[in-house]
């Protein structure tokens, strides 16, 4: 065998098993790390939303209320209660995601679905605090 060939043969490089399975546990942090962060962006857009939804609102409601309801909103979104959404949004509604896409109500309630088995979390409420009025 040349001496080409044998160098050429010292390039290739075998990954061991215990770096392969080092880098797949990385990428599923990462992706789980990645929902996590758009789950929590979805629940600040909610949030905001739920917040512009009661404000434009006829009928005023209470801090408290608005506080309950869009905690039921995120309690509603891990296992993809779709309920608390058909309630609350308005059937004229347009929603903006984190990732700029527009919905309709009947897009945005399809979307909410539940999270993949073994995802889990909570969001919650606390320290609401009402802007001051202009």
């Amino acid at each position: 065998m040349s001496a080409r060939r044998k160098s050429m043969r010292s390039l290739i490089v075998h990954q061991p098993a215990a770096q392969f399975y080092e880098r797949f546990v990385e990428g599923i942090k990462r992706r789980i790390r990645t929902a996590q962060i758009s789950l929590m962006k979805l629940a600040l857009v909610t949030f905001f939303s739920a917040v512009t939804l009661a404000c434009a609102a006829d009928v005023p409601i209470t801090q408290d209320e608005l506080v309950r309801r869009t905690q039921e909103l995120y309690d509603a979104l891990v296992p993809g209660n779709q309920a608390p959404w058909r309630k609350y949004f308005a059937d004229d509604c347009i929603f903006a995601d984190e990732k700029g896409r527009l919905f309709d109500k009947p897009k945005l309630i399809a979307d909410i679905t539940p999270l993949p088995a073994g995802y889990s979390g909570t969001i919650k409420i606390e320290n609401a605090q009402r802007c001051p009025e202009s």
